[in-house]
């Protein structure tokens, strides 16, 4: 290459001397060198040009809803009170028929057994598990067959099937009829896989009586005040007190909790024979950060799905907030419902919805600036038009926006042409290089 450059310095320095001479012997060697460079350049040019992606990526701008929500963890504070006979190491065997009811006082539990045979203690706490999975698979088996959520979901799909075809637009057609087809057979799947349990069920409650019947006799144990009755304990019933959760301080509600899972919280003497709990109204303690709290208000009721429970809504409304110095605290929920397939376990996770919007949502991605104002470009009738959006929340790196078919006619009249913000399924043009309003564009080439 120094060479080269040496030679072309040389041949010019000749050309203006007029040294045709010299040009005769070496121009047709400089000419050619010349040529060889400018074609090196202009491959490397087109061979960046072809790596360029100019794919333009679309999607049907189609109304939703959207859901925010945060998730918590926190403990259970109800108002209970523990049922232990007198003396360690005893059988408790509970009546079946009075496990989550509400019961007389007086009403005899279920009886206890003093009983050395360790190995029918555990073959009987092995097939109450067993019952218990058992049931809770035809629970959440006959929520699928019972609920209209899928038959929903397929009419909701469907009509927007025939709003696509009404409309003529052939993006959204094919993704709509898709999702259709999707939740059809969903709903198919869903109902083939019912099954009932209640024969095998059958079986291990007659295995169960038959080794309750070789232990001997037992003695009862009855109910010592109304209430609703559970056959199990944790250990905390008389920890977690109910009166903290619904108006203790921070720093009562920090120190309890701090101590969750020590030895001496957990030991107690005699023979758990389940609970009482007298009041259907319980308290949820969440320990929070300030981000968690500024979606939160004090008086507001929010539905929550339990993951302990097979992720069960339940409706928890927000008594009050109790912070520490760094800022950080609890967030004290209480519920009145206490259904009877609701598992107590002390602790427990949740999802809280703190938020619902409807609108179109778009990624971040799509938005863009136009003369100053924002908005989006949609792809129709072979050109990219520009149009304004109305955002109602950002979430999750997504726009929700408000589409034209929702404004009022106080707010369609305010900005005139119907045309200039978006519209339920339009084609927006999601990614994408130089766009502008009127651009010629190849539909055929768009990909969702």
């Amino acid at each position: 290459m120094q060479n080269l450059l040496i030679y072309v310095k040389k041949f010019f320095s000749n050309f203006l001397k007029l040294d045709f001479k010299y040009l005769k012997n070496k121009g047709i060697y400089v000419l050619t060198a010349v040529v060889s460079v400018f074609l090196m350049v202009y491959i490397a040019f087109q061979i960046k040009l072809s790596a360029v992606d100019n794919t333009v990526c679309i999607q049907v701008a189609e109304k939703n809803k959207v859901s925010v929500y945060t998730d918590l963890s926190g403990y259970m504070f109800m108002d209970e009170e523990s049922i232990v006979y007198s003396e360690n190491g005893y059988l408790w065997v509970p009546d079946p028929k009075y496990l989550g009811k509400y019961v007389d006082d007086g009403i005899t539990l279920g009886n206890v057994y003093n009983t050395s045979d360790r190995e029918a203690v555990e073959k009987i706490k092995e097939i109450d598990e067993k019952i218990a999975i058992l049931k809770k698979c035809m629970v959440v088996n006959e929520g699928i067959l019972g609920s209209k959520e899928y038959d929903k979901d397929v009419k909701n799909s469907y009509s927007t099937v025939l709003e696509s075809i009404r409309t003529g637009n052939l993006f959204a057609l094919r993704q709509n009829t898709e999702s259709w087809l999707l939740t059809q057979g969903k709903k198919n799947i869903a109902i083939s896989y019912v099954t009932s349990y209640n024969p095998e069920i059958k079986a291990l409650e007659n295995e169960k009586a038959m080794i309750i019947s070789s232990l001997g006799e037992g003695t009862e144990i009855k109910a010592s005040n109304n209430g609703r009755y559970f056959g199990y304990t944790d250990g905390y019933e008389e920890y977690f007190l109910y009166n903290i959760a619904k108006s203790g301080n921070y720093d009562e509600i920090h120190e309890l909790l701090s101590k969750v899972g020590s030895a001496s919280v957990e030991n107690r003497k005699g023979s758990p024979c389940g609970k009482l709990v007298y009041s259907s109204k319980w308290y949820f303690v969440a320990a929070v950060t300030k981000e968690d709290l500024k979606d939160l208000d004090v008086g507001k009721t929010y539905s929550a799905a339990f993951e302990e429970n097979n992720s069960k809504v339940m409706s928890l409304k927000y008594e009050r907030t109790l912070l520490g110095s760094k800022g950080n605290g609890y967030a004290v929920f209480s519920c009145n419902d206490m259904p009877e397939d609701f598992e107590h376990v002390r602790f427990q996770n949740i999802r809280l919805k703190t938020a619902e919007y409807e609108g179109i949502c778009i990624g971040s991605s799509s938005v863009r600036y136009n003369d100053g104002e924002l908005g989006v470009y949609v792809a129709k009738s072979d050109k990219m038009y520009f149009r304004k959006i109305r955002i109602i929340t950002e979430y999750g790196g997504m726009y929700v926006v408000k589409p034209l078919d929702d404004f009022t006619t106080e707010e369609k009249a305010a900005i005139g042409d119907d045309e200039i913000y978006l519209s339920n399924y339009e084609t927006v043009i999601v990614s994408g290089k130089d766009l502008w309003e009127g651009k010629y564009i190849d539909m055929s080439e768009l990909k969702d």
